[in-house]
């Protein structure tokens, strides 16, 4: 799906379900299209006409996707987005969970490599935790784990160590981030929304080391 607020609204609408989601790079192939979706445990898909043929051929590879749906035209194996919002209530959810994204970086074996930040927000030692992509010269971007130590916990490599080893311990390891950088807090507005464009903005051309810290973070 292209820049469009449809994108907005199934991303938000899933942040604010509890849920994961994925955004998939439209230069895929759809072999590669069809891996990320796999490999995420994607239920439903959303597209645009612009990219709704690569969407069918995604769908025709993966019987796990239960729902697939497209904006601005319709496609054999894609519903109605517009229809499918026909009587569905605007009104927020009575209780609201906050979900996350699950989004690919390269790898070296040819196929995308997918990283959810959710093992590091269940370690003990960390308070609040993002994961944004910094250059790499060898995968042209890796993974970096920003993290707010818990109270009591001592910012440093020891501390990165254990918890790249706590990440490694739940997921395959070409999924954990490769460095952890401590910040004293991240970026959030009062309603809690993570300001990830700051983040983003901060680690621009940056390669950090396994496990540094910032004591003033420039947010």
């Amino acid at each position: 799906m292209g820049n469009r607020p449809e994108f907005l609204e199934a991303a938000w609408g899933a942040q604010r379900s509890g849920l994961y989601w994925t955004p998939v790079n439209w230069h895929l192939t759809a072999e590669e299209a069809s891996y990320v979706v796999a490999d995420c445990g994607a239920r439903a898909l959303f597209a645009a006409a612009e990219t709704a043929e690569l969407a069918a051929a995604v769908v025709r590879h993966c019987p796990e996707v239960e729902s697939a749906f497209t904006v601005g035209g319709v496609r054999d194996g894609l519903a109605d987005y517009a229809r499918a919002l026909d009587g569905v209530s605007v009104e927020p959810a009575p209780e609201e969970v906050e979900g996350s994204y699950f989004f690919y970086s390269a790898g070296t074996t040819g196929r995308p490599k997918g990283i959810k930040p959710g093992a590091l927000v269940l370690h003990p030692a960390v308070a609040d935790v993002a994961v944004v992509g910094v250059p790499d010269a060898e995968l042209g971007q890796s993974v970096l784990a920003v993290v707010q130590p818990a109270p009591g916990e001592a910012a440093g490599p020891e501390l990165a160590e254990a918890l790249i080893a706590h990440c490694r311990a739940s997921l395959a390891g070409f999924k954990c981030p490769r460095a952890v950088e401590f910040v004293p807090e991240l970026p959030r507005l009062p309603t809690g929304k993570l300001l990830r464009r700051r983040l983003r903005e901060q680690y621009e051309g940056t390669v950090p080391g396994p496990g540094t810290s910032r004591e003033t973070p420039r947010w």
